[in-house]
């Protein structure tokens, strides 16, 4: 995991994010600012989006951290307990602000909506809070700026692709991302100084990462077009688990063997 970025740095992007939340809400954009982005996305097939949205689902992000596990199984262990966090201050926000989304707002004759037409607890994001959640768990796992920038990027592209399939407002996904990106530097910062995990801890993650690829595999995400990426991710999260769980046994019987 990276180790020579300080923590100031680190969550420096967040400080940008909210930054343009405020500037949203002091040049009152945000309704404009989000047709003109949908508008643009146009430029590229709704299948295109329809996956970039789904890969930022909370079911996803489950099995995008079992990649991880081979590793960084500790960094996954005290992700998973962060994304409990993460999940219930999205969604007391989501109640405690209550903000319409764009298709309760808009005529739906101004923007494309792809999927399911959502219409309330918009912000913040959810989906773009998990996706820099996971982006900062999987940027901290090279010492590498260039690959923080890429995850970055990554994270972006998926965020906007809130805003493409028209449920999502600007300022919602700015939020999102400047959420996502502090507690995911908070986990992986607090993750790096934890010690090694138990044997029964490692069990825990496997287990739960197990769990969400499953889950995969009978989650509808209301979205046309995912079904090939989605049946994908599923089947290379359940593998993964699959022989993490082997590996593990495979110790435990030959750390038996060798005591007898």
């Amino acid at each position: 995991m990276i180790q020579n970025i300080p923590f100031a740095r680190k969550i420096a992007p967040t400080g940008v994010f909210f930054f343009v939340v405020a500037l949203i809400l002091v040049t009152g954009s945000n309704q404009s600012l989000f047709l003109s982005l949908n508008h643009l996305s146009q430029t590229l097939p709704p299948g295109v989006w329809a996956n970039l949205t789904f890969l930022a689902d909370g079911a996803a992000g489950i099995a995008l951290m079992s990649v991880l596990l081979r590793n960084h199984a500790k960094m996954v262990f005290w992700a998973i307990w962060g994304a409990i966090i993460t999940s219930t201050v999205v969604n007391l926000s989501k109640h405690g602000f209550g903000v319409a989304r764009p298709p309760a707002v808009l005529d739906p004759e101004l923007f494309l909506n792809i999927g399911a037409a959502l219409k309330a607890g918009s912000f913040p994001s959810g989906h773009t809070t998990s996706a820099f959640y996971v982006a900062a768990l999987i940027a901290s796992a090279r010492d590498s700026k260039m690959w923080v920038a890429a995850c970055l990027v990554g994270a972006l592209l998926l965020g906007f692709s809130r805003i493409a399939v028209g449920v999502h407002w600007p300022m919602d996904v700015m939020a999102g991302a400047g959420l996502g990106w502090f507690l995911g530097s908070v986990v992986t910062s607090y993750a790096h100084k934890a010690p090694d995990l138990a044997f029964w801890q490692k069990l825990f993650t496997i287990s739960i990462c197990l769990t969400g690829s499953l889950y995969l595999f009978i989650f509808d995400p209301k979205l046309p077009y995912v079904t090939i990426l989605q049946y994908s991710l599923a089947s290379l999260g359940t593998g993964i688990c699959v022989r993490a769980f082997i590996l593990e046994a495979v110790l435990v019987l030959q750390k038996k063997a060798k005591s007898s």
